[in-house]
């Protein structure tokens, strides 16, 4: 039996049953996916050293703070076409179980910028945002954008370009509920959100978010399940 972490928020309901789905769905044992998708550096840490990392980590977000912004950041007129696809994402906000919706375009027709609109609308609520990308070559220039766009949000990354302390960092905020912004390759779809209000899955085409090795399973398709089930609304 491991430790029991005392100072650590309970793992979320909705992420319980994510796991729960993924392991049943995919046939493959609970613990095994369970200990598959929980940061490598979690597992090593006993109770007391757990304890001391999270209070300097805790310590560190009060230090560093983000203020709010004051002046609004710059955003483009939305287009026809854009407004339409805005006015349904809001649209499915209303609903209990919102269903996933798909935004179709060609490169450049503006998609990100729907999304980040949807995003600015989930993050004034005081919920979290999970961005999901097929390639971590991607995560850079969609976080130099997420972070242009909000300043005053805490984002943190989620990728196999981590080290494994900060990817146990990274974790500890999102559980915490101190990041409002989660952004990462296909293993985020499991990264705690205990106020999630939006999933975004770039180029939901992308093979890429097919974990071939291991436990196997489609983020794609758990980021739609996790987003139908959970807290989003």
């Amino acid at each position: 039996m491991g430790p029991v972490f005392e100072g650590l928020p309970p793992l979320p309901p909705a992420w319980l049953t994510l796991v729960d789905f993924a392991a049943a769905y995919y046939q493959r044992g609970l613990g095994e996916l369970a200990l598959a998708v929980l940061p490598p550096e979690l597992r090593k840490q006993d109770a007391p050293g757990l304890a001391k990392r999270l209070a300097r980590l805790i310590k560190r977000l009060d230090k560093a703070e983000l203020a709010p912004v004051d002046t609004e950041v710059p955003r483009p007129d939305l287009g026809t076409a854009q407004r339409l696809a805005l006015n349904a994402i809001e649209a499915a906000f209303t609903q209990p179980r919102p269903l996933p919706l798909l935004l179709h375009g060609v490169t450049g027709s503006g998609k990100t910028e729907v999304y980040l609109r949807a995003a600015e609308a989930v993050l004034d609520q005081g919920r979290q945002v999970l961005v999901l990308v097929p390639e971590i070559n991607l995560t850079p220039q969609l976080e130099a954008r997420f972070e242009q766009r909000f300043p005053g949000r805490r984002l943190v990354a989620m990728h196999s370009g981590l080290t494994p302390v900060q990817r146990l960092s990274h974790w500890l905020q999102a559980l915490l509920g101190r990041a409002d912004i989660v952004l990462g390759t296909r293993l985020s779809v499991f990264a705690p959100l205990p106020k999630l209000g939006l999933v975004v899955v770039d180029e939901e085409h992308d093979p890429s978010y097919k974990q071939q090795e291991g436990a196997r399973y489609s983020a794609r398709d758990l980021a739609v399940y996790r987003a139908h089930r959970s807290a989003c609304r």
